[in-house]
């Protein structure tokens, strides 16, 4: 038992990726703690917040409005990236961001148990969302006659069912060892987890979406290519083409933006592996989480720059919601004249 326990503080030691008063309940956080750079995160982290949750909202709004654009299945795994990207904006950078991310103490901080676990949820789902577009993406461009017979309703709705059932049943395994374990038994398997979660999950469905989404961008450039010595083709199959290569470029600019607002994560759990003196840090800590919400407050302006469809339904929508403000007060207007004529 003496052999056992002292192999796993080892280990713990070697994969020391969060702070020891997670587990144990120690105050060495108050060491960490900084109010000047916890103001600045405060107002940075509320920014991004507001940032993140009107812009996904009104993603979610105009896909939901559109009937056209809620017939492509591309479109259903961005919406479904867009709705986890306003549960980070609700519950996860106004609790975890602010009092559970290795700064000064608030009594909140004692259910960062629950914190922790809104927000392994999200950015797990987020990771499995992205891989979803990946293969969606894949299938359309790579396979593009076997598209509609592979990818059906059916199994679209188990992919997303996966996408967000998945990552609540791995985020129940850490809440459940916080009431069942403590002291440095709970530590050791914090870190077991955090190793589990950083390098199996995250770091393997980057390489995977690395990977796939470069042969997308070749496959897109081939196409292209030969669509140019190609001068037969209808106008309507061009505009087709054009239209597919677009939508591809958006959500592969998305799968990218999301690999690099990551990788401060991942260098950050890295660090503690090979140990570089004052990289894993508290305020480096707080800049990789800020990097992860950056990513989730990018995507709408990614549709609005890349996807015409996603601007055509989006400001049709905003001229729909002003004709309705306007058209009852120039009603009224038209009621007192003809009252007083």
């Amino acid at each position: 038992m003496e052999g056992s326990f002292s192999n796993n503080t080892e280990l713990d030691d070697f994969f020391d990726f969060e702070d020891k008063a997670d587990a144990t309940n120690i105050t060495s956080n108050v060491n960490y703690c900084h109010k000047t750079t916890e103001v600045i995160f405060w107002i940075l982290n509320s920014l991004i917040g507001a940032i993140i949750l009107l812009g996904n909202s009104f993603t979610c709004v105009v896909f939901l409005s559109s009937k056209r654009l809620r017939q492509s299945y591309m479109n259903v795994f961005l919406i479904s990236l867009a709705c986890l990207d306003v549960l980070m904006a609700i519950g996860v950078v106004p609790f975890y961001a602010v009092f559970c991310s290795r700064g000064c103490r608030y009594p909140l901080g004692n259910y960062c148990w629950l914190f922790r676990a809104t927000k392994d949820c999200v950015l797990l789902a987020s990771t499995l969302n992205i891989c979803a577009i990946a293969y969606d993406r894949y299938l359309a461009v790579i396979h593009p006659l076997h598209y509609g017979a592979k990818m059906t309703n059916r199994r679209v709705t188990a992919i997303l069912g996966g996408v967000w059932l998945l990552p609540v049943a791995v985020a129940a395994i850490r809440s459940a060892w916080h009431h069942t374990k403590s002291g440095e038994n709970l530590r050791f398997a914090n870190k077991l987890y955090d190793i589990v979660l950083t390098f199996l999950f995250v770091l393997l469905s980057i390489i995977v979406s690395l990977f796939v989404n470069t042969k997308i961008m070749i496959a897109v450039k081939t196409h292209k290519e030969r669509e140019r010595n190609r001068r037969h083709l209808g106008r309507a199959n061009d505009e087709e083409l054009t239209r597919l290569r677009k939508g591809t470029r958006a959500c592969i600019f998305v799968v990218f933006v999301y690999i690099a607002c990551w990788l401060p994560r991942i260098v950050y759990n890295l660090s503690y592996v090979i140990k570089p003196p004052g990289l894993a840090n508290p305020l480096f800590l707080k800049i990789a989480f800020f990097f992860l919400y950056l990513q989730s407050s990018a995507n709408p302006f990614i549709y609005s720059f890349y996807r015409s469809e996603f601007r055509v339904a989006a400001l049709r929508l905003i001229r729909w919601r002003s004709r309705r403000r306007i058209d009852p007060v120039l009603q009224l207007h038209s009621t007192n004249f003809l009252s007083t004529t």
